[in-house]
């Protein structure tokens, strides 16, 4: 019995718990209270078929195992916690929902073998999610395809010389930076996307051109700075543009509109303000229009779509005036008859009269 034990011991003095190119991972993840996490391991491809798993535990050889695949490609959930393994990119994908504060901890990814799994140590934290007086701006944006959008975010006086970015993704805590400032008003660009900063109206301009439905999504007003980044969620939509139904008979514009998006909160800004040179046919009736064909339902257009108030109004208005000024026609016609009639009628009286 104790040769036994010695040879276990031994075995676990001398046995490595892992080696970097078993199992790998991210040594350390930030994720936000409320938000998702995503964690994503890397084996060795000849654990192809062996199963992976999540363990929690600052210990290796006492962490608890929270969730484990079954060796295939199948998703597990289990609770808020899910691994799904990528049997061709030799990858599994650990994902936390509606984080909070006590899943942060030391987790392990690890593969089950026999002899000592290997793993690889996560320490994970969980942060506070800022508030949005840091940073604010519109809650939901729409642009149209080939056009122009402006959105703009506005934050407080002390974040002034920090660093301004534009991120996507829905997850805050995993978004991908698009632009980002200097901490200087230089206007930075990247692609079709730009920044720019106003140190002295404390806000900064996104701005995205040639809109296309890829560019769709939600998307991160945000600061960076020590600690916890503060965001702010926005939704930015993009639409087709109609303009064969709106420039009936007419050239196409060939300017472009911009449509700049402002936040709703603040009293001295406009919801959203639209802008076109040339012509008087501006981009808001061609928006109201969008909103009309792809945003309402046959059953409560109707009723609920301001435009077609406004035009059944004008129809109304225009059948009122159609009537008011035929009807004045109509009585001096009816006028006119009579008075012929009575003066033929009198005219034949005084004939037979003289006769």
């Amino acid at each position: 019995m104790r040769i036994l034990r010695t040879l276990f011991l031994l075995a676990w003095v001398f046995i490595p718990v892992s080696t970097s190119s078993d199992v790998t991972g991210p040594e350390s993840v930030t994720g936000y209270r409320g938000r998702s996490l995503s964690v994503v391991c890397k084996y060795a491809k000849g654990y192809k078929n062996y199963k992976k798993y999540w363990c929690k535990g600052a210990d290796w050889g006492s962490c608890e195992t929270v969730v484990v695949t079954t060796g295939t490609e199948e998703e597990v959930k289990d609770g808020r916690t899910s691994i799904k393994d990528n049997l061709t990119l030799s990858k599994f994908t650990v994902r936390l929902e509606s984080l909070t504060q006590q899943d942060a901890g030391i987790y392990w990814c690890a593969i089950e073998r026999i002899g000592a799994d290997p793993g690889f140590r996560v320490n994970m934290t969980v942060l506070p999610v800022s508030t949005s007086s840091d940073v604010t701006g519109p809650e939901s944006v729409t642009g149209y395809r080939g056009r122009s959008l402006s959105v703009v975010c506005k934050y407080a006086k002390g974040y002034k010389n920090y660093k301004k970015y534009w991120c996507k993704g829905a997850d805050w805590g995993s978004c991908e930076t698009v632009v980002v400032t200097t901490g200087t008003e230089e206007e930075v660009k990247d692609g079709r996307t730009s920044i720019k900063d106003n140190l002295t109206l404390s806000e900064f301009t996104v701005r995205l051109e040639s809109l296309a439905q890829q560019d769709a999504g939600i998307y991160w007003c945000a600061i960076e700075r020590i600690g916890t980044d503060p965001g702010f969620r926005v939704n930015m939509i993009v639409l087709p543009v109609l303009e064969e139904i709106l420039t009936t008979e007419q050239p196409a514009p060939d300017h472009v509109t911009e449509t700049t998006a402002v936040d709703k909160s603040s009293p001295s800004s406009a919801v959203q303000t639209f802008t076109s040179e040339p012509k008087e046919t501006s981009a808001t009736t061609e928006e109201e229009a969008n909103r009309l064909l792809f945003t309402q339902t046959p059953s409560s257009t109707a009723k609920s779509n301001p435009i077609l108030i406004h035009i059944g109004y004008l129809i109304y208005v225009s059948s009122l005036l159609s009537i008011g000024l035929k009807t004045p026609i109509l009585l001096c016609m009816v006028f006119v008859i009579i008075y012929l009639h009575r003066r033929s009628k009198q005219h034949n009286s005084d004939t037979t009269m003289k006769t």
